[in-house]
């Protein structure tokens, strides 16, 4: 995974479109990956990741796959629980 930092202007709004080679980027240090890990049973289990849930002061762009991601990983979730 490479990291971009947008600059004003850049689109938010349609993932298809490649911020320039020439942003600022950076790969996230190796260190922060401890490798795979059981799902199943762990304390993360019941827990479900919702990308629009965000600090104060921070706010979605209008990425109609970001604005879908929302709502696939709670029926995601729902079926993790239920075993599906």
């Amino acid at each position: 995974m490479i990291v971009y930092v947008g600059e004003p202007g850049d689109p938010q709004d349609n993932p298809t479109l490649a911020w320039p080679e020439t942003r600022r980027h950076s790969l996230p240090h190796p260190d922060h990956h401890r490798g795979d890990t059981a799902q199943k049973g762990v304390a993360c289990e019941p827990i479900n990741f919702d990308p629009l849930v965000m600090a104060d002061g921070i706010g979605p762009t209008n990425d109609p796959i970001l604005l879908f991601r929302s709502p696939a990983y709670a029926v995601s979730f729902g079926k993790r629980l239920s075993g599906q």
